[in-house]
């Protein structure tokens, strides 16, 4: 869609100068009219952001206006014109958006979706010009006039964004989507600074000086545009336009185009009409151009809308180029002619094949274009080059499972109402959760996909402290599954707003990397949490936290984590998580006493892990927990190779469960005193976790069992 918005951006600016050429000769194409208004529309269709090609262009028309302020009926048409462009365009994606819905009625105006925002906008913005081209001409009329005018339109202007909620919201958090000045929009490489001091300061070899290059053909476009208008604005008989042609005055009466053409001073009229074109167009290479290259060197995200621009501006540039090889070819062979003609020499073959070859100065230049576009393929040549899927093979592979094994869900591209149940992940997945998973996600790159804070929520669940909040997130969510991977790398100073206070400066702390970059790095304090432990020990209790409850491993990834944390365990690069309601265990034993529970799992790439959890009886003997695995059936891909055992220091009980007690939470009860003697050869062992899982249960009288346990061994 990148590659989109930039063709349709530049086709709306290509067919929005026709319309202004048409208004100069006074007689319009309605043609490009409705071109520009379906284009209008398209782009909108394309990339909710590309109102802001249509902004500058508004106020390009806008400058245009002012400068030709006495020549009435040509500002009118332009604003009329253009007014109409926009009412189609703005028709279109507005009928569209109510027959294909793609938002709640939450989103009608909100702007991060697609919603009646953008065609009100733009509507809003021409009618705006158009206003001002008639209070433009009813100034030379009656200035009295365009005051009471002047003063009702500021009125009206104002009260429409101050009382008009809707639009005075949309078109705030519409600045903020697009200048992404939230921290977690900021923090992303792709909202950085194209150019910064620093990446000047390490130009050094190829790399840099393509990096020089790189910077400098983004100034093409606005510099080529202040050329122009400098040549006009000097007005000493030559007048420059956009390509290899010129005006200028060879007698008082005759104007010259090139050295081709004479125009007789009848003609006048054409002369001044092309100068008045050449303005134009000068005056929209300049501000388009400056405007673009601001945002670019304000984020790199622009870099894609600024390249129309950039892709203008190298066009011209080459075009002086080829200008100037003819003109040079022409020259030469010229001078060959008069060497042959009056010194009788013939020319050699390789001058007859330079210089009377008619397509040498465009081979030339073909040269030199491939010089020129060397930085952009050295820059880009990792993605030129990519093999393979678009995503990595663990994530497309990952996704391709969750399409073919699990449930699928209602108005998965319609969310006007709430599916079955949505898909928590980074934000960074959600479009391939959508696309290729075809499950909905609660966030997705442009921040959501169901109603509610997606960026928010996709990180804030990381730093919950306790199951009974996260639980309440996924509920509110109606998230079944959870898509985890190692979500360190999004921890940061930046997006430390998102997190729970106290989080970041107690779960992270920071570590050099390569060419001493600090990068984050987890505590053991980032363990103690709910979702984290969850993902690195699967569900099951460990030296940091109590079993999770509700979560069970359904499926992960076969190539592991990048970065490992832990030297004794493999963690892998994806898991999926099921949210489940867990069989409910009610169980006997003697007051007080330690109960250790474990069951062995194998999982789809054939590791195997084993879910470990601990209770302490109470004074009549009753202890309880939740087991979110099946050990009677296969939790999806992630398979039991035992039944729940349920031990004291002297008994085991053996329990089965199937999926239907995890997923409805049905109720099992035992007796642990009637079950069976731990075989002599496993007490030691059952004694030794019996003692190292009691720091896990959260009881008032843990020091002294803790103590007395370590006695009776």
């Amino acid at each position: 869609h990148h590659i989109a918005e930039t063709l349709i951006g530049l086709l709306f600016y290509k067919y929005g100068l026709a319309v202004i050429e048409d208004c100069l000769k006074g007689n319009v194409n309605k043609k490009n009219v409705y071109i520009q208004g379906t284009l209008t529309a398209v782009g909108l269709l394309v990339w909710q952001g590309q109102v802001v090609f249509y902004s500058i262009w508004a106020f390009y028309l806008l400058i245009t206006i002012l400068y030709k302020s006495k020549e009435p009926n040509f500002i009118k048409k332009v604003a009329l014109y253009n007014f109409i462009a926009a009412t189609i365009g703005s028709l279109i994606t507005a009928i569209i958006r109510y027959i294909v819905p793609r938002g709640s009625e939450l989103s009608l105006f909100d702007f991060g979706y697609f919603s009646y925002f953008q065609p009100l906008y733009i509507f809003s913005i021409y009618f705006f010009i158009l206003i001002i081209a008639h209070m433009v001409d009813i100034y030379w009329k009656n200035k009295a006039l365009f005051i009471k005018f002047s003063f009702i339109a500021v009125v009206f202007i104002i009260g429409l964004f101050l009382f008009v909620k809707p639009l005075k919201e949309g078109l705030w958090m519409g600045i903020n989507f697009l200048f992404k000045t939230d921290p977690w929009h900021s923090s992303i490489n792709e909202f950085q600074s194209t150019f910064t001091i620093s990446s000047f300061k390490k130009i050094s070899g190829l790399p840099g000086i393509i990096h020089l290059l790189y910077f400098v053909s983004f100034m093409l476009a606005p510099v080529y545009g202040l050329t122009f208008l400098m040549k006009i604005k000097k007005n000493k008989g030559r007048y420059t336009i956009t390509g290899p042609y010129e005006f200028r005055i060879v007698k008082s009466k005759i104007y010259k185009l090139n050295d081709n053409i004479l125009f007789k001073a009848e003609n006048k009229n054409i002369y001044e009409q092309v100068v008045k074109i050449n303005m134009t167009k000068s005056l929209f290479f300049t501000i388009v151009g400056i405007s673009f290259f601001l945002l670019a060197l304000y984020q790199k995200r622009w870099t894609n809308s600024y390249s129309p621009i950039l892709g203008i501006g190298l066009a011209l540039f080459l075009n002086t180029i080829y200008v100037n090889i003819k003109a040079g070819h022409s020259f030469f062979r010229e001078f060959l002619h008069w060497r042959v003609k009056t010194k009788k020499m013939e020319a050699g073959f390789i001058s007859k094949l330079i210089f009377y070859w008619g397509k040498f100065p465009l081979f030339m230049s073909s040269i030199f274009l491939i010089g020129v576009l060397f930085p952009y393929y050295f820059i880009v040549s990792d993605m030129v080059i990519r093999e393979g899927y678009p995503i990595e093979s663990d994530t497309y592979n990952t996704l391709q499972w969750m399409k073919r094994y699990t449930p699928k869900t209602s108005y998965l591209y319609n969310p006007t109402q709430p599916p079955e149940y949505g898909v928590l992940s980074q934000w960074d997945m959600g479009h391939f959760i959508q696309y290729i998973g075809e499950r909905p996600s609660i966030v997705n790159n442009f921040g959501h996909q169901l109603p509610g804070k997606g960026f928010e929520t996709a990180l804030y669940v990381w730093s919950t402290e306790t199951e009974e909040e996260l639980y309440s997130i996924l509920d509110k969510y109606k998230v079944r599954y959870l898509i985890l991977t190692d979500p360190v790398v999004y921890m940061t100073n930046r997006t430390n707003v998102y997190f729970k206070a106290g989080f970041i400066d107690k779960a992270i702390e920071w570590v050099e990397g390569h060419f001493g970059i600090e990068i984050p790095y987890p505590t053991d304090e980032f363990f103690k949490y709910p979702l984290p432990n969850t993902w690195v020990f699967d569900g099951s209790s460990n030296g940091f936290k109590s079993a999770t409850k509700r979560l069970r491993l359904v499926f992960e990834s076969q190539n592991p984590s990048i970065i490992q944390y832990f030297d004794d365990r493999e963690i892998k690069k994806i898991k999926i998580f099921e949210y489940v309601k867990g069989a409910k265990l009610t169980g006997r034993a003697n007051p007080k006493e330690l109960i250790y529970i474990r069951a062995e799992f194998v999982t789809n790439f054939d590791r195997v892990f084993e879910w470990e959890a601990a209770a302490i009886a109470d004074e009549q003997g009753i202890f309880r927990g939740f087991l979110p695995y099946a050990t009677s059936e296969d939790n999806l891909f992630v398979k039991p190779l035992s039944s729940y055992q349920v031990f004291t220091k002297d008994k085991v009980f053996k329990v089965f469960v199937t999926n239907q007690d995890v997923e409805e939470g049905n109720s099992i009860e035992i007796d642990i005193r009637k079950g069976d003697e731990i075989p002599l050869v496993m007490r030691d062992e059952i004694r030794a976790k019996l003692s190292s899982m009691a720091g896990n249960i959260k009881s008032k009288s843990f020091i002294n069992i803790h103590r007395k346990l370590n006695e009776n061994r």
